[in-house]
């Protein structure tokens, strides 16, 4: 499975990279995989992805997707907004004040 080989690699503005790739895995079938790097640094490698497909690119199409799901997922994990942290800071300071700390 080398990267540089064969596949695609898809780029987004967040710094996610992902390559995506299909191998053949019995006769005449094919299974996606794929590998996803956030600023240069490995951050998930899916192993075999999917059903097996008799065409290499519907196989290496559906690793592409399953990876951007995963970006998808994993960006959202990461994003946090002004209000987030306002509405953490109000929760600690009634938590104190219920416990007589100023």
């Amino acid at each position: 499975m080398g990267l540089a080989s064969h596949g695609a690699r898809v780029a987004d503005e967040r710094g996610y990279v992902i390559y995506a790739a299909a191998d053949v895995v019995g006769d005449q079938t094919f299974r996606g995989w794929a590998e996803i790097t956030r600023h240069g640094k490995r951050v998930a490698r899916s192993g075999l992805v999917g059903r097996a497909f008799p065409d290499m690119m519907a196989a290496q199409q559906y690793a592409l997707d399953w990876a951007r799901q995963w970006v998808e997922r994993d960006s959202r994990a990461h994003e946090r907004s002004p209000f987030d942290d306002r509405q953490t800071d109000r929760d600690h300071e009634r938590s104190n004040a219920r416990v007589g700390i100023s």
